[in-house]
């Protein structure tokens, strides 16, 4: 028997992650500081989950076809050719840029504290002697 040559009998396994991890980052989005994870579904499905640990808050979404074809309505060449090239890790890239996080952080932060009266809002405001 050949060593080169393969027995066609023999069965191969092959093991493969349901998912592929695109990108996992630490960002900043609207001035919250979040982890960003992508994933690809196999079948093509683009997933993110963003934590954002100050909350302990996890936000899940996945990207539709309906949704690419709205960025693609209000994109420049470059970014209508990297969604022409189908390259999932570029497409992340592009996408990730775009994330919004609402409320702001410092919409977050400052609601419910009371803001300290300026100088004109006293002289309008408080008639005192």
């Amino acid at each position: 028997q050949n060593a080169g040559n393969v027995d066609k009998h023999t069965r191969h396994i092959q093991c493969q992650r349901k998912v592929k991890h695109l990108l996992r980052e630490t960002r900043k989005i609207c001035g919250h500081l979040v982890v960003v994870t992508a994933i690809e579904n196999r079948l093509g499905k683009l997933c993110y989950q963003i934590y954002i640990p100050s909350h302990s808050a996890t936000i899940k979404f996945s990207i539709t076809d309906s949704t690419l074809l709205k960025l693609l309505t209000n994109c420049d060449q470059r970014e209508a050719n990297i969604y022409d090239s189908c390259d999932s890790s570029m497409i992340v890239k592009m996408l990730t840029d775009r994330i919004k996080i609402w409320p702001r952080y410092k919409a977050i932060t400052h609601m419910g504290v009371p803001i300290k009266p300026t100088t004109f809002a006293r002289k309008h405001w408080f008639r005192g002697k």
